[in-house]
C-alpha cells in the first residue's frame, strides 16, 4: 500500500520508500471548488505545483484512448523532428536518450497541435489552454503569443511512457527564458489499472520526493512551475519492454514553445 488517507492528510510512501504525512489540502483542489482560480494561484505561488481533481470527465478520456490505441502503429514513429514550426502537421516521435534540455527520457510523443482540429484530444486541450491562459492572462492571435517581444505557440502533446522502462529523469523546466510559463498536464492513466509500478513525482520545497500516482486519477489536471524538480520513474521496469502497442503511462502536456514560421 502506497497511501493511507484520513481527514485532509495522506500518509504517503515516497519513492525512497519512507512514509510521511502529506497535507492534501495544500495542493489538491476540485474542479467545482468555489473560487478555483484563486486557490490554484495561491497553491502555485506557495508550493510550485497543484492538482485539480476531475478536470475532465474520465469516461470521455477512456473512450478516446481506446480509439487511439486501435489506430496506433509503431511504423509511424520518427526519431527527429527539429524545431517547432507553426502550422506543421501532427507527428509521432519515439524519444530515447538525452535531448536539448539534457532531459534523459524514454517516451513517445504524439503532437496535438491546436491548428489541427482533428487532433485526438482537441476539446480537452482547449479546456487546458483556456484555464492556463486565464491563469497567466494570455491571449493568442492566430495561434501566436507575443510575450516580451518574443513569439511562442502552444505545444500540446500526448505522452506515453511504455511498459518495460519508460521514464524521464529528474529535472526542472527553467530554460533561462524571461517569461517562465508553468507546464499544465492532464492525467490519462491510472496506476494499478494501466501500469503497476512507479510514475510521476515532484520534489516539494522541503526536498521530499512526492509520488503523485496514488493521488492522481484519469482526468485530473496537474501543473508545476519552472523551478519544481520532477520526473517519471521507470514504468513497470521489471516487465518486458513493449513499444509495439500503446501501453503504460499516458498524459497530455501543454507547454509554450518558441517556433519558426
Amino acid at each position: 500500500m502506497n497511501q493511507i488517507q484520513f481527514n485532509n492528510y495522506f500518509a504517503i510512501k515516497n519513492i525512497n520508500g519512507d512514509f510521511y504525512l502529506f497535507d492534501m489540502s495544500e495542493y489538491i483542489l476540485k474542479k467545482d471548488d468555489n473560487d478555483l482560480m484563486s486557490s490554484f494561484s495561491q497553491s502555485m505561488k506557495d508550493n510550485g505545483f497543484c492538482i485539480i481533481q476531475g478536470f475532465v470527465d474520465k469516461t470521455v478520456i477512456k473512450s478516446k484512448l481506446s480509439k487511439i490505441a486501435q489506430n496506433f502503429s509503431r511504423k509511424n514513429d520518427v526519431r527527429r523532428t527539429g524545431v517547432t514550426k507553426l502550422m506543421r502537421p501532427n507527428f509521432q516521435r519515439l524519444d530515447i536518450g538525452d535531448y536539448a534540455q539534457i532531459n534523459a527520457r524514454f517516451s513517445r510523443m504524439i503532437t496535438q497541435f491546436t491548428w489541427n482540429k482533428d487532433s485526438d484530444f482537441y476539446d480537452e486541450i482547449q479546456d487546458l489552454i483556456k484555464f492556463r491562459n486565464s491563469f497567466l492572462k494570455l491571449e493568442p492571435q492566430n495561434f501566436v503569443y507575443t510575450i516580451n517581444g518574443k513569439e511562442y505557440c502552444d505545444l500540446p502533446k500526448f505522452l506515453q511512457y511504455p511498459i518495460g522502462g519508460g521514464f524521464m529523469n529528474r529535472h526542472i523546466d527553467d530554460r533561462g527564458e524571461e517569461f517562465k510559463a508553468p507546464n499544465f498536464l492532464l492525467n490519462l492513466s491510472k496506476q494499478g489499472e494501466d501500469f503497476d509500478s512507479n510514475g510521476v513525482y515532484y520534489v516539494d520545497k522541503n526536498q521530499k520526493l512526492l509520488d503523485l500516482e496514488p493521488i492522481l486519477d484519469v482526468g485530473d489536471l496537474y501543473a508545476h512551475d519552472t523551478e519544481t524538480p520532477h520526473g517519471v520513474q521507470s514504468i513497470d521496469a521489471d516487465k518486458e519492454l513493449d513499444i509495439e502497442t500503446l501501453c503504460g503511462r499516458f498524459s497530455i502536456n501543454l507547454s509554450l514553445e518558441p517556433f519558426i514560421r
